[in-house]
């Protein structure tokens, strides 16, 4: 009897000394989307998406915030289609992708090649309508460096679909963020004027930025440069090259 009194009474004493067990996390959509965050480059990408179907797992309703890390990490890792099925399946929730989905759908697009590119128009027209609405900054330079690099792909596809008010505005973003358009870019929207006849001073101020920083107008701009120069002489007869 003593013995199982002695060992009733340890029990009973073990039991007053055990912690409270601590209540079950309850997991929301930021703990996901910092969780995601933490898979910052391309190799982790299978780690990321499994984070993201595991939300889904987990009853937790996601975010647009929950979208941005898969996105851009699926678009790095060269899967594109998987980047442009994330883009879709936030339509699908009625979300309004940011300007990070949609920069890393528009890049996956053009990858992907004909079959996607014809969506990319459209796809940079609602970019800058985000643009447009948001903050001057984003604030993160490996960001800003994604952007820049679909923004410049976007003034190509729109200057090539002939939306040159598009791809115009498009420049007047970049250059708002502090963001520089690629030579690439310079060069499609520049052309795409001169090829309209739209020889003025904002096809010329793309012209000059080409020049100030050391690349190489196309054939296209420089014959319209030459037209404009010609055409804007003054009574002396000299032309006002800058």
């Amino acid at each position: 009897t003593s013995i199982a009194g002695d060992s009733q009474s340890d029990t009973v004493a073990g039991s007053e000394t055990m912690p409270p067990s601590a209540p079950a996390l309850a997991l929301t959509s930021a703990h996901f989307a910092a969780a995601l965050e933490s898979c910052g480059n391309a190799a982790a990408w299978p780690v990321g998406l499994a984070i993201f179907d595991l939300m889904h797992s987990a009853d937790v309703q996601p975010e647009i915030v929950n979208y941005r890390q898969p996105v851009r990490l699926c678009y790095k890792a060269n899967q594109w289609e998987l980047a442009v099925r994330l883009l879709l399946e936030t339509r699908e929730m009625s979300f309004t992708p940011d300007e990070i989905v949609y920069s890393s759908a528009i890049s996956a697009c053009r990858k992907l090649g004909t079959d996607y590119e014809s969506w990319v128009p459209q796809l940079v027209q609602e970019l800058a309508q985000v643009l447009s609405a948001t903050a001057a900054d984003i604030g993160d330079e490996v960001l800003d460096e994604d952007m820049q690099e679909s923004l410049s792909a976007g003034i190509c596809a729109v200057s090539l679909s002939g939306d040159l008010t598009l791809a115009v505005q498009l420049v007047e973003l970049m250059r708002a963020r502090g963001m520089q358009p690629s030579e690439e870019a310079l060069n499609a929207v520049g052309g795409a004027m001169a090829k309209a006849g739209v020889i003025d001073d904002r096809m010329m101020s793309f012209y000059h930025e080409l020049r100030s920083r050391l690349l190489q107008p196309n054939e296209l701009m420089l014959h319209a440069a030459m037209l404009y120069y010609v055409t804007h002489c003054d009574e002396a007869g000299s032309a006002t090259l800058w």
